[in-house]
């Protein structure tokens, strides 16, 4: 009986080290989303008995899971009550020179990433940076990427800089180790990023490319995006709908705008009644488009100087993001016309624009899209987020109403007063900050089921589950034997070295929580057999995770910056 019961906790160890590397591959090759594929994983251990539904559920209710959720929502309440391009412009007005912008960007950066959510910050962010650029005839791919790096040397900073940090923390708490502390993380932290930004101001202007973005390739272009077609003065068209006059459903070309006496149609919808002296737009295969208008009696293609006034104003830039529900869907498939008000006429991947028909194209994270956008756009894409929206048409800032603004300041600051002496603990402050937001009409209820993200809290949930049963059923000793095996088992600095580069190599292949929530267990083995101190091995996982400068997939900000900055794969080496 013994024999049967050491055979199963055996295989049981050998099924999770399976299901690990099935969550990494298929989290890798875009098979399916992490969350997914997390969940996928847990459930087949759960079903199995490998791993206790209770632990999974339990995990939902994680106080640094629903931290990281506290602290989203309170980056973007200052998002939404805090005009950041008057800001921006404020402290960068008299910054022409791009080291000294550099300097202060980076600096800047890596403080609020301290303590907010370092992605909202990057949103918010990188449309002023490639302003900022712009205005100075500068390419933003000088700037972008050291802006997500920023970002992610600021999270190294605290205990909440970074989700990742958050997830170990809950990773401890759930296996009964001591948790780390605010100066574990401050001291080190500190210096890692003070190093990394040195490194940014001083060799990033050197070392990054100099790129095109795809805005002004589109400026300086048009006649490779958009087509303009007439309508001869004798035609059958005039007085049908477009549907009726098979402009929809063509093969390689589609119309996405409809110019009529200074009107602009866009999204064209199926039931618009072509009128005399529209101007037709479409985007598309020009070789295609040519054979359609020989083949029809009633449109003439104009020269392609007429078209410099097309999109004037409605020619948009929008990032793919990590986490879309459009990753590896087809254009035509996606509904993406009606879902967004918006028609799609260029894609830019791996720094250069994608040829072929359009609605043929399986869209990836990071894409960068061109768009052409209807009245509607700007508020489905502020319900949706699949997309980031890059660039804008820059709007008067309305400064919120907001009733009793003294007496909320006071209540915040009482709260702040009982953290720092010890009357409430951080999470208990959290909470009571989100709830005075709520109350005083900083957030609404909108906001909050806008921004909350169902995928990451899975993601996390199922990482606690994972990292308890990894450790449970003896998987971690089988790594974390093969770890001393390779590395002297009395050298502490060769078995952390060890450590940091597997877990570097991990947020490089996966998500930075994936990433962690892998490497945890390892670390726990690892310390438990040699018998020393665990804090410096998860504070190595904690900064090897954090540390995805490696590849674009590594980590959200590098997706959202790497199509607007027109960026290549081998450019985050």
């Amino acid at each position: 009986m013994e024999f049967i019961t050491h055979i199963k906790e055996y295989l049981d160890a050998y099924i999770i080290l399976a299901v690990v590397v099935g969550i990494i591959w298929t989290t890798f090759t875009d098979i399916l989303s992490p969350s997914n594929s997390f969940l996928l994983g847990t459930l087949i251990l759960i079903i199995g008995g490998i791993a206790d539904m209770h632990i999974f559920l339990m995990s939902f209710s994680n106080a640094q899971v629903i931290t990281i959720f506290i602290l989203i929502l309170i980056t973007v309440a200052i998002r939404r009550n805090t005009n950041v391009d008057a800001l921006f412009d404020r402290f960068f007005k008299n910054d022409s020179n791009p080291n000294k912008f550099m300097m202060k960007m980076t600096v800047s950066v890596a403080f609020f990433s301290s303590f907010l959510n370092n992605t909202p910050i990057v949103a918010m962010l990188m449309n002023n940076v490639q302003r900022w650029a712009g205005q100075n005839n500068m390419s933003p791919s000088k700037f972008l990427i050291p802006l997500s790096y920023a970002a992610m040397l600021g999270g190294m900073i605290t205990v909440i800089g970074t989700s990742t940090n958050l997830v170990l923390m809950g990773l401890l708490s759930s296996n009964g180790e001591s948790l780390l502390n605010y100066m574990d993380f401050l001291v080190v932290g500190g210096s890692v990023c003070a190093a990394g930004i040195l490194y940014l101001i001083v060799f990033s202007m050197r070392v990054l490319p100099e790129r095109t973005i795809a805005l002004k390739q589109f400026t300086e272009n048009r006649g490779q995006y958009i087509h303009e077609v007439e309508l001869k003065s004798e035609n059958n068209l005039v007085g049908k709908t477009v549907l009726e006059a098979g402009l929809k459903n063509l093969k390689g070309i589609y119309l996405v705008e409809i110019s009529r006496n200074g009107e602009v149609l866009t999204p064209v919808e199926p039931q618009v009644i072509i009128e005399k002296g529209d101007h037709l737009y479409f985007a598309g295969d020009t070789e295609q488009l040519v054979k359609y208008v020989e083949s029809q009696d009633g449109l003439i293609l104009p020269s392609q100087e007429k078209l410099q006034n097309v999109g004037q104003g409605n020619i948009v830039e929008v990032v793919v993001a990590a986490n879309s529900k459009l990753n590896g869907s087809m254009v035509k498939d996606s509904l993406f016309r009606q879902q967004y008000d918006a028609s799609i006429i260029g894609i830019h991947r791996n720094g250069e624009r994608v040829s072929g028909k359009i609605g043929y194209v399986r869209l990836k994270s990071g894409d960068l899209l061109l768009l052409l956008t209807g009245n509607d756009f700007e508020n489905r894409i502020e319900q949706d987020k699949s997309l980031y929206l890059m660039s804008q048409i820059r709007k008067a800032w309305k400064k919120p109403t907001i009733k009793n603004k003294n007496f909320y300041y006071l209540l915040q600051a009482i709260t702040v007063l009982a953290l720092l002496t010890g009357f409430v603990d951080f999470f208990l402050s959290l909470v009571i900050s989100l709830f005075l937001l709520v109350w005083f009409k900083y957030l609404n209820i909108d906001s909050i089921k806008r921004n909350f993200n169902f995928d990451l809290l899975i993601v996390l949930a199922c990482s606690l589950t994972l990292g308890k049963v990894f450790i449970e059923t003896g998987a971690a000793d089988l790594v974390s034997d093969l770890f001393l095996n390779i590395m002297p088992r009395d050298s502490v600095k060769f078995v952390l070295t060890g450590l940091f580069v597997f877990t570097v190599l991990l947020t490089s292949l996966v998500t930075n929580i994936a990433a962690v929530s892998i490497a945890f267990p390892v670390a726990y083995a690892l310390c438990h057999h040699m018998n020393v101190d665990g804090g410096a091995f998860y504070l190595t996982i904690a900064f090897g995770a954090s540390a995805a400068f490696l590849t674009p997939m590594g980590y959200q900000t590098n997706m959202m910056v790497y199509g607007p900055g027109g960026y290549k794969g081998a450019d985050f080496l």
